[in-house]
């Protein structure tokens, strides 16, 4: 949705900035009206700034408009369809079942800490994840006893993950 929002913001901004030309107004009247910041009216105009509820609400006073008025413009906005949420499955990035693996077969013989496992996740298995999703995927493989959580003598508070000898 990146490039729709940042179309939908430009197409916001170039709506405020009809409504402010329609009364003659440069920005910087803009600006003395309603005590936004020229450069935030700039940006906003250019659609570079996702307004606030405060913003909004500045602009339509100032510009004489209710807030729902500084809404409507041209604008082909895609709404959801499909009302099914709970038949919709998260795509997961493959981490549960790339760890699997991983507790498997050798990688674990030695101590790992939670950042080698991403960087190998990242470097080997093309999934790129943050450290606290892979930390909690091997929370469940040491709930599972398939792995054992080791303190680290290098840092407080940080652990190892290592496989269990069976």
């Amino acid at each position: 949705m990146s490039k729709g929002n940042k179309e939908y913001k430009e197409a916001f901004g170039q709506h405020i900035k009809t409504l402010r030309e329609e009364r003659g107004w440069s920005q910087r009247q803009l600006e003395a009206v309603s005590d936004l910041e020229v450069s935030h009216i700039s940006s906003i105009e250019n659609g570079r700034y996702a307004v606030t509820l405060n913003t909004i609400l500045s602009l339509a006073v100032a510009l004489g408009k209710y807030p729902d008025e500084l809404f409507k413009f041209d604008f082909n906005l895609r709404l959801n369809t499909d009302f099914k949420v709970q038949d919709r499955k998260r795509r997961s990035p493959g981490t549960t079942k790339a760890l699997d693996g991983l507790a498997e077969g050798s990688f674990f013989t030695t101590p790992k800490r939670v950042n080698e496992v991403v960087h190998h996740l990242a470097n080997e298995e093309k999934i790129v994840v943050q450290s606290s999703i892979v930390s909690a995927a091997l929370k469940r493989l040491v709930d599972g006893k398939r792995l054992k959580r080791i303190s680290s003598t290098e840092k407080k508070g940080m652990f190892l993950y290592q496989k269990r000898l069976k």
